[in-house]
């Protein structure tokens, strides 16, 4: 009878598109881990960013990684019949991890479009205790913005657990929806808005040479706009709709979104990102050779571009010499040209 009931609880479509979302997870880890092949490969020939890509890299795969018990349990579901069916110890333990390894996944994009905003648009490289800093505030903002989740971790509702519902009650209370409010704006709405900021100028800034400078001007200008009124409009729907529940007025009926509901989509956004970036990444560092120059450690530890003119001329020259078998006439020509130039021009 139990395996009967597990059938007849199988819907194939959603079923189908849980395989796929899984799919989606494991392809966006192949892709990360690709991603960090390469960057382990060519470590010495980048600058100080290369801490930021390895951050946002290995952030995503912990982040792919953790948020895979969602499509595990969305297949459980299937033949199950519960919402959840992982136990309690795992309700209260994987939801925080899950955001905070987002979070950190979140921020680390962030530090990498910053650094490429800098460095393309101002022409200016991050240093390396720069880089280092920004790693360590990476995970220092993520474990501040998720501490709450962790401070309240094992507060979950036995009936919700006994219904197979994952329910942490304390998000329910008054400081907990102000939390999940705060939360939704500092997590994912400011970051997303900065990004996607840095990212139109990025790619508006070819389009700045001669004439063009003032469209350009006018273009980064309507872009700061437009990212402050979605901000703004985030933060005013989303804890004013808190604040007006905390104050006793009714919201139902009002234009404000469903707090979680919205966080659920945005957090699919999240894992999507985390699913394409790499392959952004992967672009960057295959074309890492032909735009970026050499990097050596000068006596204080920093990075210095090194000209690769240079080095590639004293390895023609080299190869030239010792590589190929020389002749009696290249090898006096190497060693007696230049002072006979020299002697001629004196004579002249």
């Amino acid at each position: 009878m139990l395996l009967c009931d597990a059938f007849t609880r199988v819907k194939p479509s959603k079923d189908i598109l849980n395989v796929v979302w899984m799919l989606f997870h494991l392809l966006g880890l192949s892709a990360n881990i690709w991603a960090f092949w390469l960057l382990k490969k060519k470590w010495n020939t980048l600058g100080s960013h290369k801490l930021l890509l390895g951050t946002s890299i290995f952030s995503n795969v912990f982040a792919l990684v953790v948020h895979l018990y969602l499509p595990i349990n969305f297949m459980l579901r299937s033949v199950t019949g519960l919402q959840w069916s992982l136990g309690s110890s795992l309700c209260t333990v994987l939801p925080p991890i899950a955001n905070f390894a987002l979070t950190a996944s979140i921020l680390g994009l962030l530090a990498v479009a910053m650094d490429n905003y800098f460095k393309n648009i101002h022409n200016d490289e991050v240093s390396s205790r720069d880089a280092e800093n920004t790693t360590v505030l990476v995970w220092a903002i993520a474990s501040l913005l998720t501490a709450p989740q962790f401070c309240q971790c094992g507060m979950v509702s036995q009936a919700y657990l006994d219904a197979g519902n994952c329910v942490q009650g304390w998000q329910y209370t008054e400081s907990g929806r102000l939390y999940e409010a705060s939360r939704l704006i500092l997590q994912y709405i400011i970051p997303f808005a900065i990004i996607g900021n840095l990212f139109i100028k990025v790619h508006i800034y070819p389009f700045g040479w001669k004439n063009r400078s003032k469209c350009r001007r006018f273009l980064s200008i309507l872009t700061d706009l437009v990212t402050g009124v979605f901000v703004g409009a985030a933060a005013y729907l989303f804890p004013v709709q808190t604040v007006m529940a905390s104050w006793g007025r009714s919201v139902n009926g009002s234009p404000f979104p469903d707090v979680a509901t919205v966080s659920q989509v945005l957090e699919f956004f999240a894992v999507f990102l985390c699913i394409a970036t790499p392959f952004e990444f992967i672009e960057i560092l295959n074309d890492e050779d032909i735009k970026a120059p050499c990097y050596e450690t000068d006596a204080l530890g920093e990075y210095q571009p090194v000209d690769q003119a240079i080095k590639i001329n004293k390895g023609n020259l080299s190869e030239k010499i010792f590589k190929e078998k020389p002749s009696d006439e290249l090898l006096k020509s190497l060693i007696n040209e230049e002072p006979l130039r020299l002697k001629n021009e004196i004579i002249v």
